[in-house]
Order: structure tokens, then C-alpha cells, then sequence
């Protein structure tokens, strides 16, 4: 039996042997792929899908190379895309770098296009390669939070970056894509701090002066014994953020410590137990002031 000028016998050969050509070329590209070598990746993709077609053209009829041919196919797609993700990141990199040390003024339009490629780059990776992705989501957030001055996209985008990172079950502390997130997200988690700090001690300070009255009072009786003390803060300024505060205020009886005593008023006075919404950011102050003068009683009587 013949086809188109060849044997059946020399078909089945020639399809195996285009088969093993393929193969042999598409491990080559992967590896150079996996190792982030996309232009040769790319070249031995083709290369390798030639043979692949030929393969077709000679055995196509063949039901013993029917799932090889398929799974040929799906090896295409997957590391053509991959070796296409890389290449979108890479040519995304040097528009950035061309954008900061070409340009006297940062053309934009530039940075956007970078972030485009980019967005492709994470999307061809998609479902394929959480190290691929993670690479691209990494450089999106340096062009939100360095470029684009979005701080809180840039903060989403590198969150999101490390916590796909950890699903890789190894150290990427190596990985230069995952020292710019960590170091990126910890400087921007910073900031953040630094500036609640800042607008805190603002707030803070504002109603220490309206509560210097309270203030001068405290002052006034810090030389009180312990449970002058105490009756003093609860007459002047009960913890009116617990709805029983009236039953509150301890016993002084014989049968309870000075140091157990101070223990269940720092707990009553406490502001982690008051609610700044409910009860209000003055009075959650003058517990903070009220606690803290507690507390150096108390630090006493552990000494």
C-alpha cells in the first residue's frame, strides 16, 4: 500500500520519527522557557511545531498518534503563551527603564503601555505559571506605587503578589520580583502606620486640651494611697463605657490585695474596652490617662 508516493510502513516511521523530533525540540524550548529564556524558547517552539505539522501531514489518519498530536497541541498553546508572557514582561521592563533615564520629563503614555504589556503578561500566565503571574503583578505594583503615585492600588497589587507567592511552597526570597513586593509593600504599610500615627497624635492632642481639667486632677492626687486613688477616679471619672459602672468600683475590705485590686480597675478602665465610636475619643483619652497612672501603681507593687 502506498500514499502520496510513500509506503504505509514508511509513513508510520517517518510520523514516529517527526513525533520524537517534536518532542525532543518542545523539552528543549521549555526549558529554556522555565529558565525565563523566551527568544530561544520561543524559536524552538516553532521549530518544534514544524515538525509537529509534518508529523500531521505524513500520519494525520493514524489513531496510534491521534493523543500524541493532541497533546502536542496543548504543549504548543501553554509554552508559546508562557514564552509570550515573558516576552510582554521583559519589553514592559525596558519601556519603564527607557521612560526614567531617556526622558527628561517621564512621558506617561509610556508608563501605560508598559502597564499594558504587563496585564497581558499576567494574563497569558494565568492558570499556567503562579511564578509568571506573580513576576508581572510584582512590576504592576512598582508602576502603580512609583509611576503613578497610587499607593493604594499599588498596596492591592503587591498583597495580592505575595499571598499568590506563598502557594509556590518554596523560599522565593531569592526571586528579585518577591524582594520588590515584600520591600515595596513593607515601605507602603509604613507610611501608612506613620501617617495614622501622626493623624492619631494630632487627635490626641487636640483633646488633651480639652480634658487638662482631668489632667491637673490626676496630677493632683498622685501622691493618694492606692485606694484613695481609686475612689477619687471612680467619684471623677468612672468608666462610664460599661453599662454597669456604677457596681464597679472594688470593695475595700481586708480580703483583697492592693495588687488585685489595681489589677480589676486597669481592666474596667482599660481603652482597649472602649468603643471610640459609641463612647467617643475623649473619653477613650481619659482612660488611656487613667490606665496609664493605674498602671505605674500597680508596676510598683510587682517591683
Amino acid at each position: 500500500a502506498e500514499y502520496m508516493g510513500e509506503s504505509v510502513n514508511e509513513r508510520t516511521i517517518i510520523a514516529e520519527f517527526r513525533c520524537q523530533q517534536t518532542e525532543l525540540t518542545f523539552n528543549c524550548a521549555i526549558s529554556y522557557i522555565v529558565e525565563k529564556d523566551f527568544r530561544k524558547g520561543l524559536y524552538l517552539m516553532s521549530e518544534g511545531y514544524f515538525s509537529l505539522e509534518e508529523a500531521k501531514r505524513v500520519g494525520g489518519s493514524m489513531k496510534s498518534l491521534a493523543a500524541n498530536f493532541r497533546a502536542f497541541d496543548t504543549e504548543y498553546i501553554t509554552f508559546v503563551s508562557l514564552a509570550e508572557a515573558l516576552q510582554a514582561y521583559y519589553q514592559a521592563t525596558e519601556m519603564l527603564n527607557c521612560a526614567v533615564n531617556d526622558y527628561e520629563d517621564l512621558p506617561i503614555e509610556l508608563v501605560w503601555e508598559a502597564l499594558d504589556k504587563l496585564k497581558t503578561s499576567s494574563l497569558l500566565s494565568k492558570g499556567e505559571s503562579v511564578e509568571f503571574v506573580c513576576m508581572a503583578e510584582a512590576q504592576i505594583g512598582v508602576v502603580y506605587y512609583r509611576y503613578l503615585m497610587n499607593q493604594a492600588r499599588a498596596k492591592a497589587v503587591f498583597t495580592e503578589c505575595l499571598d499568590k507567592a506563598h502557594t509556590l511552597q518554596r523560599n522565593n526570597y531569592e526571586d528579585a520580583w518577591y524582594k520588590t513586593a515584600a520591600t515595596s509593600l513593607k515601605e507602603i504599610q509604613d507610611k501608612i502606620v506613620q501617617k495614622e500615627d501622626s493623624a492619631s497624635q494630632t487627635e490626641r492632642a487636640k483633646y488633651l486640651k480639652e480634658l487638662e481639667a482631668q489632667i491637673k486632677l490626676l496630677n493632683d492626687h498622685r501622691e493618694d494611697r492606692d485606694k484613695d486613688f481609686v475612689k477619687f477616679i471612680f467619684k471623677e471619672m468612672p468608666p462610664t463605657h460599661r453599662k454597669d459602672h456604677a457596681k464597679l468600683e472594688p470593695k475595700m475590705d481586708g480580703n483583697t490585695s492592693l495588687k488585685k485590686m489595681l489589677q480589676k480597675v486597669i481592666c474596667h478602665y482599660h481603652p482597649d474596652r472602649v468603643d471610640k465610636v459609641v463612647d467617643g475619643v475623649k473619653h477613650y483619652v481619659l482612660c488611656e490617662e487613667v490606665t496609664k497612672r493605674l498602671t505605674q501603681r500597680y508596676e510598683l507593687h510587682k517591683a
